[in-house]
């Protein structure tokens, strides 16, 4: 009687457990019906030296983004955050190099100007590397050049336009001013940095084709919120007439907002970054637009990898991609973004259609934020 109910216990426990795998195998084919996972027996591994905090949200979205990609092509990515100490990335990247089982590809950011000094580390352990985001600085390109060059290892770089995306911050609040007489004030990010830089002469070309437009002055925040909201309460005491705010990110355009609710003023706010903060200011008028789509750069810079693994070298098009990734999402469009990217859920997007290697007819990359749509719908 005693192996008789042994018996029965262990066929219920089998087919319970028949039961789960049917389950897991069912909602396995539904989450992936859609999208292609390339199974690739040979996996490469990659590591990101992730510059900024585990807990920003621009950098976070920068991993979660470029995960997903790594994912699509089965490559084993490992992200390693410097919480914004530049000098920590070089410990980081001495760690790395030093480790006994070494990466096949490092993606680097020139934050602070540190590129060059990772990529002399790199570059003598002859480990292949990505430059994403921030472009060397005009002094080091003087001394170390193009990729594959001075820094054989160094193999290409993929930059977004953040002259680009300058311009178009402004250009929405010009085009959306009611006033007459547009009195404008900037406030921009760490004026060290590639991105504050170049941001900022995108806003002075757009004032230079508008020379109607009353440009104040313009402050550093240092990319912060709660620095902008002080700038922005101390700089509407001296010019009292703003009616248009140019902001460099996102929160830095909330903390300006949160200055204006003070004055009780109406004065068109704008900043990039697409954060979820900006895009709930968009739905509730409080912020008129929000210019992004860089934090995907990471992500491409996978589907780069990849083509170049296989043949397909990016030198095809350009070592140093530049790429005009940014578009504007205000109170006309910003639904169809959070239709599908409410809860930053990357991996829905297939990013096998981005790849010339599986996709023989793709002459020229296209990341634009329309062609992710378009897959999507």
């Amino acid at each position: 009687m005693v192996k008789f109910d042994i018996i029965e216990d262990n066929k219920e426990r089998i087919i319970f457990m028949l039961k789960t795998l049917i389950i897991l195998l069912i909602l396995n084919l539904s989450l992936f019906s859609n999208q292609t996972i390339i199974n690739n027996p040979n996996s490469k591994k990659i590591v990101f030296i992730n510059p900024g905090k585990s807990d920003e949200i621009f950098w976070v979205n920068v991993s979660n983004f470029m995960k997903a990609a790594a994912n699509d092509f089965g490559f084993e990515l490992k992200i390693i955050y410097a919480q914004r100490n530049h000098f920590k990335m070089i410990e980081i990247m001495q760690d790395v190099v030093n480790q006994k089982i070494k990466p096949d590809f490092l993606i680097i950011v020139n934050e602070n100007n540190m590129a060059d000094k990772l990529l002399k580390i790199s570059n003598k352990h002859k480990i292949k590397t990505m430059l994403i985001l921030n472009d060397l600085s005009k002094q080091q390109k003087s001394v170390f050049g193009k990729p594959r060059g001075y820094f054989p290892y160094w193999i290409g770089s993929i930059i977004p336009d953040n002259i680009q995306a300058g311009y178009l911050i402004a250009k929405s609040l010009i085009e959306n001013s009611k006033h007459k007489n547009i009195n404008m004030i900037a406030i921009n990010g760490d004026e060290s940095t590639f991105a504050a830089r170049h941001r900022y002469m995108g806003l002075k070309q757009a004032l230079k084709e508008n020379p109607h437009v009353n440009f104040y002055q313009h402050f550093s925040a240092d990319w912060r919120e709660d620095i902008s909201a002080q700038i922005t309460q101390r700089a509407l005491k001296r010019y009292p007439d703003t009616n248009v705010i140019w902001t460099a990110n996102d929160p830095m355009a909330i903390g300006a907002i949160q200055a204006i609710v003070k004055t009780n003023k109406k004065i068109l706010v704008s900043g990039l970054n697409w954060s979820q903060d900006a895009l709930r200011a968009i739905k509730n008028d409080k912020m008129l637009a929000s210019v992004g789509g860089h934090y995907m750069i990471g992500g491409w810079s996978i589907v780069l990898l990849y083509d170049y693994i296989n043949g397909r070298d990016f030198i095809d098009e350009s070592l140093e991609l530049k790429q005009h990734i940014f578009s504007t999402i205000n109170k006309s469009n910003y639904k169809t973004y959070q239709k599908y990217f409410k809860n930053e859920d990357f991996e829905q997007i297939d990013f096998t259609k981005f790849s010339k290697t599986e996709n023989n007819s793709l002459k020229k990359y296209n990341f634009s934020l329309l062609e992710i749509l378009g897959q999507l719908k």
